[in-house]
């Protein structure tokens, strides 16, 4: 609904990991992610990550970002804070395809040398969501040609099952399992992994969890398709 505030962010973080630490001791590591963009709210994430790791709240910090290409480039410059590790949303071999499932993103062609260039300086995960439209056989081949120069670049690319959503556009793939066995075939170099969300089971995961909270309008088109 709206941006939240450092206070905020640091808030939740403290009154969870007071729970945990009683049962299994300190929070390994917080991850900004889920419904929102952090880095379209990076001045108070920024703020809450230094506060939860100065406190001892969290040992680390990981950021999962759609990673436009201004915010990277600023993460970039001297003395720019950098969390511990990234995770970076592609969903799309090309542009038409990583703007159905994020309507406003760079092309990956564009980005993923910003991406490699950062991933020199922390650790970086590519997440790709696997859908319809992003897992047919041309698609195996166009992922594989646009991911070949960086082997070695980035820590894994994870293949995340994709959980259906009402009134989604989006549909999940019926071709997971060879889409998976053909990337982990073929890329050389890289470190290929499967993510099944237990969202599927559980109606947890973040758009799932954001639907039956909130009382969202039925969506007819999303902007940007």
């Amino acid at each position: 609904m709206r941006n939240l505030t450092a206070g905020e962010i640091t808030s939740a973080v403290e009154r969870l990991q007071e729970g945990v630490r009683s049962q299994q001791g300190p929070l390994v590591w917080v991850d900004f992610a889920g419904v929102g963009e952090a880095s379209a709210n990076w001045a108070h994430v920024t703020t809450a990550a230094r506060t939860i790791v100065g406190r001892e709240l969290a040992q680390q910090v990981k950021v999962t970002s759609i990673a436009p290409q201004a915010w990277v480039k600023s993460l970039m410059k001297p003395n720019s804070w950098l969390p511990d590790h990234l995770m970076f949303s592609l969903h799309g071999a090309n542009l038409a395809q990583r703007r159905a499932v994020i309507p406003r993103a760079d092309d990956p062609s564009t980005v993923l040398p910003l991406w490699a260039a950062l991933a020199d300086m922390r650790p970086v995960v590519l997440n790709y969501v696997l859908c319809e439209h992003n897992t047919r056989p041309e698609d195996e081949a166009a992922l594989t040609g646009l991911l070949a120069p960086y082997a070695g670049r980035f820590l894994i690319l994870r293949l995340s099952s994709f959980n259906p959503v009402p009134d989604s556009p989006l549909r999940p793939s019926t071709r997971e399992e060879e889409f998976i066995a053909a990337l982990t075939r073929d890329l050389d170099g890289w470190t290929v992994s499967h993510h099944l969300s237990h969202g599927r089971e559980t109606a947890a995961a973040c758009g799932q969890l954001r639907a039956h909270i909130l009382d969202l309008p039925t969506l007819t088109k999303r902007p940007g398709l």
